[in-house]
């Protein structure tokens, strides 16, 4: 998203940008690691943390926040802190199974809070609420998901339009790949897009606990330089 992608990297439910209709059957932890470089500096999130509860069959709550860092390329005094919290619900309300494949539809409204201090540059300095609408498609080793949402900003910053698509193959029992395109633009200028792909695993340790990590960079900016970027998730279940 627009606010996302002039601020630190904020903690999310999932490595990907693209997420997913289907809400957590058991309750998750997600501490995580990231990094961003955007050409004029460079930002941290160390650590950050999502918390999925479900609350019935097809419903979860999620709360996310986390500690910040951004480094000046000019030199300027490092700032780090608490940064902006997000809290919120996915709902699947649509569900097909057939016998060879799978349709899911879903929504994730979820309130960004400003707990970053103002200035700091950790934070969008405002309330925010998104409101995106989420489906996927699985068929054998195949998995696709696919995104549309929309974030107003309140406080008289940009509203923003996201977009993103994800293919996900599971490989072997363990390992899953996958590759997205993600497209974030004010909703008042669609011309300044910013178009970002990104490349992601996720590898299973043990029974209940997986690997995550992603790499990514933008491939068609036009607001500003080429923004490169990097998470890794350590997921726990309960």
């Amino acid at each position: 998203m627009l606010l996302a992608a002039l601020m630190p990297l904020a903690a999310q439910a999932g490595i990907f940008e693209t997420s997913s209709p289907d809400p957590s059957t058991r309750l998750k932890t997600e501490p995580q690691l990231g990094w961003k470089d955007d050409g004029s500096k460079t930002t941290w999130a160390m650590p950050s943390l999502s918390v999925d509860l479900p609350l019935r069959p097809g419903l979860h709550a999620n709360v996310s926040s986390g500690y910040g860092r951004v480094e000046s390329d000019g030199g300027d005094r490092a700032r780090e802190g608490l940064a902006d919290s997000k809290a919120g619900f996915k709902w699947r309300f649509y569900e097909n199974r057939a016998a060879l494949s799978r349709l899911a539809l879903g929504v994730e409204p979820k309130l960004g809070i400003p707990t970053a201090d103002d200035g700091s540059g950790l934070g969008a300095n405002c309330w925010k609420l998104a409101l995106p609408l989420l489906a996927a498609y699985e068929a054998g080793r195949l998995r696709l998901e696919g995104q549309l949402g929309y974030t107003h900003a309140f406080g008289g910053q940009d509203d923003d339009i996201l977009l993103g698509a994800l293919a996900l193959v599971t490989v072997t029992p363990r390992l899953k790949l996958g590759g997205e395109i993600v497209e974030d633009s004010p909703a008042d200028d669609i011309h300044r897009r910013q178009v970002r792909a990104n490349l992601g695993l996720k590898y299973r340790l043990m029974r209940d606990l997986e690997l995550h990590g992603l790499a990514g960079r933008s491939i068609d900016n036009h607001r500003g330089d080429t923004v490169e970027q990097a998470r890794m998730i350590l997921q726990m279940l309960f």
